[in-house]
């Protein structure tokens, strides 16, 4: 294990062995590293120090370093490749890497490169590039190990060793017949613990769990989690294998689901990505947060439309940040709960009912509380005003216990009614939650004092 003084050491020597061109002890102590290790030290080259590392690292085992770059630092690096290197980089790539690199370069670079490559990987590619982002069809390779019904297990360990260095995994092999028709699936322990002479027939698994192409990535996610899978084969409504999808592709597919997430709740869908340009970020964020001005106008107006509140203005002013944000806060808990499920596809009409009959006893005893407390505090600030007190404690405990379910049904609805969840923000929850609040205690001010 490379600690952090022995990193530094080692990547002295490193770069020692690449300025003076010393290619032995370069490609000895560098391929030693893991990976990430690797890209770590590629990330620490400026770019003629880079161009030194082009002349001693051959295309294919650049592929893997290249691959797992950012969109934004593979689109640098391929532009200061030389083009033979830059093409043979991309043939050693997987399928869905190529797919994922080609689909963010600018159309009449994409189209270069696919001209440059075999016709048959170019048509191969282009098929992948049509899939609709966030699908089974634009995350699956098509690197992956099939073999007959009636090959031996002796037969299969063989082949392995032929196209195993080529595919994605080879923890699952899959059984083809006719038309490349998926008909069975076994694992590699599987394979191991029987004997060489049984045939695929006999130990595969027949009842085999896929997708379509068109199947969100969120279900896939769904799917590889309930089932403990490490591949998921893709597949055509007649059962021909199109593809598969790795773990690894699953996990990146989740830390996307998870970055759109968080985007959602702070309504800033598409704006998380450390890549997007200033000008991108500053049109999302301004969009919603106009929105939210004009909602924000709506309390501001009632209150202008009650003369009898203006007339306590100096003593009721001073309450209002209390309840707005107690209850915009608790407006917010409720949505961060309700999005989560619904995100992770376990929000059904049970489940809803459950989290329902939990949410509705805990508005209650969070709004009694918080209510007793901000009566307690109301009657001390307005100088052993019992009214007071009671109208800010009520007021409250009822905006409280409202914007918690306002947090829980209102994406519900909209989840219901297939809305794109995105509009139903945080700060939209908590700007309708100042508003109910603010009309709750007018309401009482009007009406008890």
């Amino acid at each position: 294990m490379l600690t952090i003084k022995k990193w530094e050491e080692y990547t002295y020597y490193l770069f020692l062995y690449l300025k003076n061109g010393d290619n032995q002890r370069f490609r000895s102590d560098f391929f030693k590293l893991h990976t990430n290790n690797q890209i770590d030290f590629f990330n620490m080259l400026n770019e003629p120090n880079r161009q030194l590392f082009y002349h001693l690292v051959r295309p294919e085992e650049f592929a893997p370093i290249f691959s797992k770059l950012e969109a934004s630092e593979q689109k640098l690096i391929i532009e200061e490749l030389e083009e033979k290197y830059a093409l043979k980089t991309i043939e050693f790539l997987p399928t869905d890497e190529v797919v994922d690199f080609l689909s963010e370069l600018p159309k009449e670079m994409s189209d270069y490169y696919l001209e440059c490559m075999d016709v048959r990987e170019s048509e191969r590619i282009i098929v992948h590039l049509k899939y609709k982002q966030g699908t089974a069809g634009a995350i699956m390779t098509t690197e992956y190990v099939t073999v007959n019904p009636d090959e031996t297990v002796g037969e299969v360990f063989r082949r392995l060793k032929i196209q195993g260095k080529d595919a994605e995994t080879i923890y699952y092999v899959y059984v083809v017949e006719g038309d490349n028709r998926l008909v069975g699936v076994i694992s590699l322990r599987e394979l191991v613990v029987n004997d060489t002479d049984i045939t695929m027939q006999s130990v595969m698994k027949d009842q085999i769990i896929s997708v379509r192409t068109y199947t969100q990535q969120e279900v896939v996610i769904k799917i590889i989690k309930d089932y403990d899978l490490l591949a998921l084969p893709v597949v055509t409504l007649e059962n021909q294998l199109l593809g598969i999808i790795t773990i690894d592709d699953i996990i990146d597919a989740y830390n996307e689901e998870t970055d759109e997430d968080f985007g959602k709740m702070a309504a800033i869908s598409g704006a998380i990505d450390l890549n997007v340009s200033a000008h991108s970020v500053i049109k999302i964020r301004l969009r919603p947060l106009i929105f939210l001005f004009v909602l924000g106008l709506i309390p501001a107006v009632i209150i202008l439309s009650m003369p009898k509140f203006l007339e306590q203005i100096a003593l009721t002013a001073i309450f209002i940040p209390l309840i707005t944000g107690m209850a915009g806060n608790t407006g917010t808990q409720s949505l961060a709960v309700i999005l989560r499920g619904l995100s992770k596809g376990k929000i059904n009409k049970e489940s809803f009912v459950k989290l329902l009959k939990r949410e509705l006893l805990t508005a209650a005893s969070v709004a009694v509380i918080c209510g007793a407390v901000s009566a307690i505090i109301g009657y001390a600030l307005a100088e052993k005003n019992i009214l007071m007190g009671m109208i800010v404690g009520s007021s409250t405990a009822i905006s409280l216990f409202i914007c918690t379910m306002a947090g829980l049904f209102i994406p519900y609805a909209a989840y219901k009614m297939k809305m794109n969840l995105a509009i139903i923000s945080g700060p939209f929850i908590a700007a309708i939650s100042d508003i109910i609040a603010v009309i709750i205690y007018i309401a009482f001010i009007c009406i008890l004092l």
